[in-house]
């Protein structure tokens, strides 16, 4: 089944009111350039409730009171700004292209004391950085007045700047943002301005925001460059009501080339967002060569008739992977690959060794969805498991266009996977006007489990009762003319426990995916070239080796 809208998923983030606020500043002066030049003797700035604005602020023992102080400090390479743990500093903090460190000896936001200082933002953002980067920022707790009544984001980085080629060199580190109104982090750039490189986001927990957890964007595709998002937490990040674009996200890579997200969490976002286009636990558009991988997003929601996906390569993304990945109990596709533009690009992406259990809750989506011009890509090791939800008849695989022409998958292959269902419902659907502008979509040595004796693949309009007769009627299911794929039980350990992880540590736990012994699908997997030109997995789903050249078995884990 095609999802319920055509119109393309994630299409634009929206932070329009983000953006005029900033413009609205006045343009601070340049930073500066590094010219090789030993920086001057770096200085720690204290902040205190019981400071006082007229003081050193150097010491402990003279500290600032108030975060406006500490803001018209120019900063220089190797400065810091430390605030007192245990107690709550009201206001913003603000970074600008006045100042400025480096990697070698950056500009330093944290905390002294003990335990972790607060930043109470009330309605706007709690630490922004403009036009500037070489900054370190840990060890803190940010909260807003709560999203309904705040407009800002918990940390905003923003660049406006068109005399540098990027702004490199940033760590967020060890910090809880929460009760924002757009965003618990937003890494952003106008159109044709720097972007930001070099980034590591770690150890953030965002919660309880409007529009979503973390986030960079850019006004063009692939503007930042090697940006790192681990070990971070993204979770009840609700949405915006009434907003036309898509809110309720947890973690998302925007216009980036050279991206990671790995070891993260996300679930239950959206739910409040009802616009046309609904948010995701993790995903990334508009990027090049980003890298999804061990990972567990689930429970995310959708309160639209699109989206609350698991994960997801949204549009204009290239050479992605999308690895060792558990997505579970999502609204939406626990993996969805959307391009919506006739134009543009989305290809060579990898979707493989990834488990997804009970996706597609809501609006018809697959448990792993194709929609709209998806060129060169593999799916390929995936275990889905599906049982029907309370409403709605979801399939394991689900493949379509947006009934516009020239939007139609292309050059996809779909193989070794393992696609088990219950209750009846459809293994695979592959809609009319895709196959009617089908070019090289291939399906080989795929494990195809239905409930009982109802097997079901839909194609173009017609349904297929069994393996044998869809391998007759349209050569699916056939390598160099010899039949592939199986009609059988996989023999799965325990599908569908149930199983909430909550820690990315433990995805190797999940063994309730393992095959048994005596399954018909251990060592009986395709040994085949790789349909697009990425690397080898180093491993399955739970670490286990992957041998070159042996055959493999069906599914994400190794038995």
């Amino acid at each position: 089944m095609q999802p319920a809208s055509t119109t393309p998923a994630f299409a634009v983030i929206a932070v329009v009111a983000a953006i005029a606020a900033l413009l609205a500043m006045p343009a601070p002066a340049a930073a500066a350039t590094g010219d090789g030049a030993s920086p001057p003797t770096a200085t720690t700035y204290y902040v205190s409730a019981a400071g006082d604005d007229a003081a050193a602020g150097t010491s402990p023992q003279e500290p600032w009171r108030t975060l406006s102080r500490a803001s018209r400090a120019v900063l220089g390479a190797g400065d810091r700004v430390l605030l007192e743990a245990g107690v709550t500093h009201a206001g913003t903090l603000v970074i600008d292209a006045a100042d400025g460190g480096t990697a070698q000896a950056p500009i330093v936001v944290g905390s002294y004391g003990v335990g972790r200082a607060r930043i109470w933002a009330g309605a706007t953002d709690g630490i922004r950085l403009l036009d500037t980067a070489g900054a370190q920022i840990s060890d803190l707790e940010i909260v807003g007045s709560g999203r309904a009544d705040n407009t800002g984001s918990g940390i905003s980085v923003y660049s406006r700047r068109t005399d540098v080629p990027v702004l490199a060199y940033l760590r967020l580190r060890d910090i809880t943002v929460r009760r924002f109104g757009a965003w618990g982090v937003i890494i952003g750039a106008e159109a044709g301005a720097a972007g930001y490189a070099d980034v590591r986001v770690e150890r953030v927990t965002a919660s309880a925001n409007g529009e979503g957890g973390i986030l960079t964007w850019a006004g063009a595709p692939r503007t930042h460059r090697d940006i790192v998002i681990a070990d971070s937490r993204a979770f009840a990040n609700p949405g915006v009501p009434g907003m036309a674009k898509n809110s309720g996200n947890g973690i998302v890579l925007g216009s980036t080339a050279g991206g990671v997200i790995e070891r993260c969490l996300a679930y239950r976002n959206g739910g409040l967002n009802d616009g046309p286009e609904g948010g995701a636990g993790i995903w990334t558009y508009d990027s090049d060569r980003v890298l999804i991988q061990h990972n567990e997003s689930y429970a995310n929601r959708t309160g639209g008739p699109t989206d609350g996906d698991g994960f997801d390569l949204d549009q204009n993304t290239t050479n992605a992977v999308v690895q060792f990945n558990y997505s579970h109990d999502n609204d939406g596709a626990g993996y969805l690959l959307a391009h919506g533009p006739a134009g543009g690009a989305h290809s060579g992406n990898v979707v493989r060794f990834n488990v997804s259990e009970n996706d597609g809750r809501r609006n018809g989506y697959g448990a792993i969805q194709l929609w709209g011009r998806i060129t060169d890509a593999e799916i390929s090791r995936n275990t889905v498991f599906l049982r029907p939800p309370a409403q709605g008849r979801p399939e394991a695989l689900s493949v379509g266009n947006s009934s516009v022409e020239d939007r139609d998958v292309r050059a996809v292959a779909v193989r070794g996977n393992i696609f088990q269902t219950t209750g009846g419902l459809r293994l695979l659907e592959v809609t009319r006007g895709q196959v009617d502008g089908m070019s090289d979509l291939t399906f080989s040595g795929n494990a195809w489990s239905p409930s009982g004796s109802s097997f079901d693949v839909g194609w173009g309009g017609r349904s297929y009762p069994s393996l044998a007769r869809w391998r007759s009627g349209t050569g699916q299911e056939t390598s160099g003319g010899i039949p592939t794929g199986w009609q059988t039980h996989p023999g799965l350990a325990r599908p569908g426990a149930g199983v909430t992880l909550a820690d990315p540590a433990l995805l190797p736990t999940l063994d309730g995916y393992r095959l048994r012994a005596g399954s018909p699908l251990v060592d009986r997997g395709l040994v085949l070239p790789p349909a697009v030109s990425a690397a080898p997995a180093p491993h399955d789903f739970a670490g286990g080796p992957v041998v070159a050249g042996a055959a493999p078995d069906v599914g994400a884990l190794e038995r």
